[in-house]
Parts: structure tokens; C-alpha cells; sequence
């Protein structure tokens, strides 16, 4: 997956979690629950040895429960942390004559870490925007 779609994924999650709006300042621990989804993002040249010549693989997403906690080091400045349960991948290998066949699965860990900065607030919405690093290990 690359490192924008994690970013997107981390800040959709971010932003689906949360509910009402609220003003937090430095010092303050903030926790979120929902969903998170890791939609890889798959490029793969098609294969040169018979008799796969031609297929290509595939991995499909998986959707699993998320939790991030932020830290707010300033009122408009927090490091965050997104964990979710265990991602399981299936792995396809499609190709024109045999369709698409299953060829084994994977599992990974995809824990995020991001600075998130919140924007000056709209009534009772308050926008934040987000960068971070994510290293997941298969």
C-alpha cells in the first residue's frame, strides 16, 4: 500500500471515529474507536513462466476494528498512534484462462503513527489534518 493511501486511510479512520466536536488543549489524552480498512494497492507484472504466463496477482482488502490516542502536545498540535486488530489478506492469482484462483493469504499489523494538526473551529466542527509514518511487517 503506499504511504499516501495509509495517510488517507489513518485520517478517514480518524475522522469516522470521532464524535462531537470538542475543544482540547496541550496535556490532553484523546481516544478513538471505528473502523480502519487497508485497501492494498496492487501492481503486479504479469508472469513469464508457463504455465502461468499472462496472470497477474491480487490482494484483496480487509476491514477490522481500530483504535487511535492522541497525545495533544499544543492545543492545536497532537501526536497520534492508530492500531487495529490483525489485517488478513487473500492472495489471487488471476489469469485469463484459469480466472481468478486463490493462492494462499497473509496477515499483517499496521501500526501508524502521525502528528495531526487541529485548524481553527467552525461552530461545533473543529477540521484537523494529519502526516505519519506506518511500517507494516508480514
Amino acid at each position: 500500500m503506499q504511504l499516501s493511501r495509509q495517510i488517507a486511510l489513518a485520517l478517514a479512520l480518524t475522522g469516522m471515529a470521532c464524535g462531537g466536536a470538542q475543544a482540547y488543549q496541550a496535556g490532553d489524552w484523546v481516544v478513538r474507536f471505528g473502523a480502519a480498512t487497508v485497501e492494498p494497492d496492487v501492481d503486479s507484472d504479469a508472469f513469464a513462466v508457463a504455465p502461468l504466463t499472462g496472470g497477474t496477482v491480487d490482494v484483496d482488502s480487509d476491514t477490522q476494528a481500530g483504535i487511535t490516542v492522541t497525545y495533544m502536545l499544543k492545543d492545536w498540535f497532537g501526536i497520534e498512534l492508530l492500531a487495529a486488530t490483525p489485517f488478513e489478506h487473500d492472495l489471487y492469482l488471476e489469469d485469463t484462462a484459469l480466472g481468478r484462483t486463490r493462492i494462499g493469504e497473509t496477515k499483517h499489523l499496521p501500526p501508524t503513527v502521525l502528528a495531526q494538526f487541529s485548524l481553527p473551529g467552525y461552530g461545533r466542527v473543529r477540521p484537523y489534518a494529519g502526516i505519519g509514518v506506518n511500517y507494516t511487517r508480514f
